[in-house]
């Protein structure tokens, strides 16, 4: 008698790419975003003492 071999579903190769293309997609957001310079305030200088 012949036995076939069972075959795995096979659900791991695709869930790690599809994992690997978010974490890459992701990556690139966060390296193209611009990100607007912090404000500065003019603040004249004080008087000296009188």
């Amino acid at each position: 008698m012949i036995y076939q071999e069972e075959k795995s579903s096979g659900i791991g190769f695709p869930l790690a790419a599809i994992l690997i293309a978010i974490a890459m997609l992701l990556g690139a957001l966060v390296m193209t975003a611009h990100h607007p310079p912090p404000s500065r305030v003019f603040a004249p200088a004080a008087p000296g003492p009188l």
